[in-house]
């Protein structure tokens, strides 16, 4: 492993600080909360707003994991794709996805230890942007995107093994899915795409380097394609993205009759003052339902929970373990001290999420 020069370290964080990072350092209630979340932290403190838990009943879960499996998607068509799925747990009984605007969203806002520390669940883990806060791929010699990405993949990594006792080697592929080229990496139970689009900033304008495009652009028609930062492949409409997601859905969860899609709250009342890509990620999972009816959705809120204490112990340690891995795949690329911090760390215990529930079938695709 090598250690970036203190040059180069230098000039990667002061051009972060001056860009304002995907995921801003001083955030929640390390930052003046504007009246909406204000009062919306008052009614989660107050029990206004409860909790809840991406559990589904015993009898409910055993009944979907029993059901008989067919070719077809409950949706009632057989996937035209041929992309094979990764070699990890390919037939799990469970697949739970994990779909993130930013290399760190995952981790502060979503609680996946309890899906990647199982033997019997799939977790897969999409990311939308490269968190490259107008950078592209640079610095030159050290880019800020490729390091968050290997905070993600140690993150992934520790929730792995946390509850296993081998360690073998990662492997990696870049399949081509409804006519995109992504990168894939697969390790046991897990695997991660990085879809590598432009960071739209906290309020959607984009970044001058990608021209201003932001997923929220695509979303809202502002814009009518958005290229990877990495240039290797064009999203040619909202709907093309879409249909990407829902690719990547059938083909990871393959053989599985119970399928959940974590992905960012896109309902702005129960989740003010969230970030743009934030949104838009959660507008692009939610769409992926209706094509997969049977698959369930949890939403989780964003920036709003910062300081909010509502998970148990072993939940909190297993997240602030998971973000100390990210924050070190940081450092080890060249970006100490940019993320441990307590504005990040307002955010590691409490969650809420909003479930919405498929049909009650079994997924079969």
């Amino acid at each position: 492993m090598f250690t970036m020069s203190r040059a180069i370290a230098t000039v990667g964080l002061v051009s972060i600080v001056l860009l304002n990072s995907a995921t801003p350092s001083m955030a929640g209630r390390y930052r003046t909360p504007s009246p909406e979340q204000s009062l919306f932290y008052e009614d989660l403190k107050s029990g206004k707003r409860a909790s809840t838990k991406k559990i589904l009943p015993p009898a409910q879960r055993k009944a979907l994991e029993t059901a008989p499996t067919s070719a077809t998607s409950s949706a009632g068509t057989a996937s035209a794709t041929t992309v094979a799925p990764a070699a990890a747990a390919t037939a799990s009984p469970s697949t739970a996805f994990y779909f993130s605007a930013h290399a760190d969203d995952f981790v502060l806002f979503m609680n996946p230890y309890r899906d990647a520390s199982r033997n019997d669940t799939k977790a897969v883990f999409v990311f939308l942007t490269a968190g490259d806060a107008g950078l592209g791929k640079g610095p030159t010699g050290a880019p800020y995107y490729a390091a968050r990405e290997n905070g993600a993949l140690r993150a992934v990594r520790f929730l792995a093994d946390a509850a296993s006792d081998t360690t073998p080697s990662p492997s990696t592929d870049r399949p081509r899915i409804s006519g995109h080229d992504l990168r894939r990496w697969t390790y046991k139970n897990t695997v991660v795409y990085f879809l590598r689009l432009p960071d739209g900033a906290v309020e959607g304008v984009g970044y001058p380097l990608h021209n201003g495009a932001s997923l929220m652009k695509l979303k809202t028609g502002e814009i009518s394609t958005i290229r990877a930062i990495d240039g290797s492949t064009t999203y040619r409409s909202w709907t093309d993205l879409v249909n990407t997601l829902s690719e990547i859905v059938r083909i990871e969860a393959a053989g599985s009759p119970n399928v959940w899609l974590d992905v960012h709250e896109n309902d702005t009342a129960a989740s003010p003052g969230d970030h743009s890509d934030h949104l838009a990620t959660g507008y692009a999972v939610a769409a992926v339902q209706p094509k997969l009816p049977c698959v369930n959705l949890a939403f989780h809120t964003g920036y709003a929970t910062s300081g909010l204490v509502n998970l148990d112990l072993d939940d909190i340690e297993n997240r602030a373990a998971a973000y100390g891995n990210y924050v070190s795949g940081l450092a080890e690329k060249g970006y100490p001290g940019v993320a441990w911090e307590p504005g990040h760390k307002s955010w590691l215990a409490g969650m809420i999420n909003r479930l919405v529930n498929g049909n009650g079938s079994s997924c079969s695709f």
